[in-house]
């Protein structure tokens, strides 16, 4: 996961714990995505609180059909109901 070009996406990324670990693991660009604003909030707070480097993980209040690009890796911590509805875009992804 070392590689500068490896992109990570988290899926309802929730409190950020998964983007801080793959961060703490070596990944050097994490995006991170949830719809709910208030989690937003928390999962921003606990990046800034665990991560030093800034910009190393980028959080948004979208969901996934926002991003264009490829990713190598991504994660979905989210309700198994849910996965259904984010397939075609994570198979895009």
């Amino acid at each position: 996961m070392e590689n500068k070009k490896f992109r990570a996406l988290d899926i309802g990324c929730g409190s950020g714990i998964l983007s801080i670990f793959l961060f703490k693991k070596g990944t050097k660009k994490i995006f991170s995505v949830d719809i709910d604003p208030f989690i937003i909030k928390e999962a921003k707070k606990n990046v800034r609180d665990n991560i030093m480097k800034k910009r190393a993980v980028k959080i948004f209040l979208k969901d996934i059909s926002f991003f264009k690009k490829h990713f190598q890796l991504i994660i979905a911590n989210v309700p198994i109901n849910v996965h259904s509805l984010i397939s075609d875009d994570v198979k895009r992804l």
